[in-house]
């Protein structure tokens, strides 16, 4: 993994949290362990969808540039993020993209 991919992947990442916190998603508060340890895909059963953005995504993506590892080789969390946002109105649109480009970004690299 280059550099400029890793940089460009934690320039996303300091996006993603930007925006959450914007749309007021951001939580100061952890969920409970429990929560955190659900093997569900997006821990769904356990977690809304900006929670395991904040507390599993966001920090095992941060782990792993700073660990210089190698990301994921692929990454579909906007079909995901699209369903569950779609009951929603449209101020998520900005999120839905960001997140779309995030899929890209590692599904590319």
């Amino acid at each position: 993994m280059t550099t400029d991919t890793l940089q460009v992947m934690a320039d996303l990442l300091l996006e993603l949290e930007r925006e959450l916190r914007r749309l007021g998603l951001w939580s100061e508060e952890s969920p409970d362990i429990e929560a955190l340890l659900s093997t569900t895909p997006f821990a769904a059963d356990q977690l809304r969808l900006e929670q395991w953005l904040q507390w599993i995504f966001i920090p095992q993506i941060k782990q792993m540039i700073e660990g210089d590892m190698t990301l994921p080789e692929r990454c579909d969390i906007h079909s995901y993020a699209e369903e569950y946002m779609k009951p929603v109105d449209h101020s998520y649109d900005a999120l839905l993209d960001l997140i779309k480009r995030i899929d890209r970004h590692i599904t590319t690299s």
